[in-house]
């Protein structure tokens, strides 16, 4: 068992941060990510309901919901369109992971930066993982083969952490339900974290890239044929 479920490390830390109900692109966690659970750490597609998993702000939490999808792969018939989306890989220790990763662009994740708690207050940042291009050797590629997407969601919004100290968002059961009266017209209230705008995402990211120039870190080579 993981030695944090025994200390309740980070239970009850930040709070009050939003993210849109919806997104353009879509999120989840590629198999073979692997998630903090109770148990310990366990690949994205072995999870499923009612399992324990650890989060940013409230120790373990039962999963309330899973669902899994294929990524849209290249399709060579001539009668068949298919809408390609490349997958972002992220370099070792880009964001917290021990390894690297591969993460759909619509995925939300938290970063700590010292140059976010300097322009927003807060060193904890959320953003789409979209924004991380360029930075430490992220790019985008082309999986290999198929490859499952995993959606986790929970009661309500959660950061749960993947592949060592990564934080990624996963959304609340209910997201895509009719919203009520109060939550059309004052939308923070069906909101937990707040994903960064374009702009600011941009400064953020742009400051943790001078510190990794300061700092000459390397990363591993990238899993999966790279775009041009």
């Amino acid at each position: 068992m993981l030695d944090w479920t025994k200390r309740g490390v980070l239970t009850g830390a930040r709070q009050d941060r939003n993210v849109p109900r919806t997104t353009d692109q879509q999120g989840g966690l590629v198999a073979g990510t692997l998630v903090a659970t109770e148990a310990g750490w366990m690949p994205a597609e072995k999870i499923g309901v009612g399992a324990m998993v650890m989060t940013f702000d409230d120790g373990l939490q039962e999963v309330a919901g899973v669902t899994r999808r294929l990524h849209p792969m290249p399709c060579h018939k001539a009668n068949e369109m298919t809408m390609l989306r490349p997958l972002l890989s992220v370099p070792a220790g880009t964001i917290g992971n021990r390894r690297q990763m591969l993460l759909p662009e619509g995925q939300a994740v938290m970063v700590e930066s010292d140059f976010a708690e300097a322009y927003l207050g807060d060193p904890f940042a959320a953003l789409e993982s979209s924004e991380l291009l360029g930075l430490q050797g992220v790019r985008k590629v082309l999986p290999e083969d198929r490859v499952v997407v995993v959606t986790l969601s929970f009661a309500e919004d959660q950061m749960i952490f993947v592949e060592g100290q990564a934080l990624a968002h996963c959304r609340a059961s209910g997201v895509g339900e009719p919203l009520s009266v109060e939550e059309a017209i004052w939308p923070e209230t069906a909101q937990r974290y707040r994903v960064l705008s374009h702009d600011d995402a941009e400064l953020v990211v742009a400051g943790m890239a001078s510190l990794d120039e300061v700092t000459h870190a390397t990363h591993p080579a990238h899993r999966g044929a790279p775009l041009s």
